[in-house]
């Protein structure tokens, strides 16, 4: 299970620090989309010449992940090292947040755009509990 290590964290009550970046690289949410029974996919990746793997199980697309910075802004500690915004967050929040926001909407973090190739596989979820 590629996200394990995250659902101990959980457990154990730690957290994500973030550096210099945004939610967008915050795999912690992918695990909320996998706990509210969104359907992982399946990547294709050529591992050598004219040989193709099947990757199962891969999380989806999370350029929409910024879209949970104003629930997650208030419960984050910040500071600045330099020029580098730093950021440390509860995976339990993340993962509350999430799930709030996906049982609200079940299209929440989801791309919207039709064109968008790397999201074509998206279309067409449901929670499988809602």
């Amino acid at each position: 299970m590629p996200l394990g290590p995250l659902d101990v964290l959980a457990d154990l009550g730690g957290h994500v620090l973030l550096l210099g970046i945004g939610h967008t690289s915050n795999t912690t949410i992918h695990l909320a989309e996998q706990r509210l029974g969104r359907s992982l996919f399946y990547r294709y990746a050529k591992t050598a010449p004219g040989v193709w793997a099947e990757f199962p199980n891969v999380s989806g697309e999370s350029h929409r992940f910024d879209d949970l910075e104003p629930a997650l802004a208030p419960k984050a500690t910040e500071v600045r090292i330099g020029d580098c915004r730093a950021r440390l967050v509860a995976v339990r929040d993340v993962l509350e947040a999430t799930d709030r926001a996906v049982r609200a909407d079940p299209r929440a973090l989801l791309c919207a755009d039709p064109a968008c190739e790397r999201c074509a596989d998206a279309y067409g979820q449901r929670l499988a509990s809602a």
